[in-house]
């Protein structure tokens, strides 16, 4: 059911998924990432926003820290396995695995290759800065609009 909550939580999570992006996208120069990284990171952010955090918007402050905390995860969880996966489609068209069972597995070799890589201290202070900060910003809106 849409409350106010939840749309804090997409608005917030979405506006830093869309600033991570950018931030990571000097890092992973290389692959060529287009405006597609950057809006589909959106996505991801409005996603983890609206399930993760706004549902649990409301609930006081320190709950607040928790499922920041929570929301900040999942949104480099899902930016790994997203960008993971799209990769793992390509080689795979390119044949470059031997079976099905290796393609998958490169998914999870692939995600955390992404993660070492974009996890720089600038990437990692605005996570966790931003995610904290979003929490509290949706659950302040949470308390006071139904």
């Amino acid at each position: 059911m849409p409350t106010a909550g939840r749309l804090a939580g997409a608005i917030t999570y979405g506006a830093l998924a869309l600033y991570l992006s950018e931030l990571l996208r000097p890092v992973f120069e290389e692959e060529g990432l287009t405006l597609t990284f950057t809006l589909s990171n959106g996505v991801i952010g409005v996603l983890v926003g609206w399930i993760i955090a706004g549902s649990r918007a409301g609930r006081g402050y320190p709950a607040a820290i928790g499922y920041g905390i929570t929301a900040g995860v999942a949104l480099v969880f899902w930016f790994a396995f997203v960008w993971s996966f799209l990769e793992m489609i390509e080689r795979s068209l390119d044949k470059r695995y031997k079976g099905a069972l290796e393609a998958v597995t490169d998914i999870f070799n692939l995600g955390m290759e992404s993660v070492v890589e974009g996890a720089t201290p600038v990437t990692i202070g605005t996570l966790v800065v931003g995610a904290l900060m979003a929490a509290l910003v949706t659950d302040f809106i949470g308390q006071r609009l139904p």
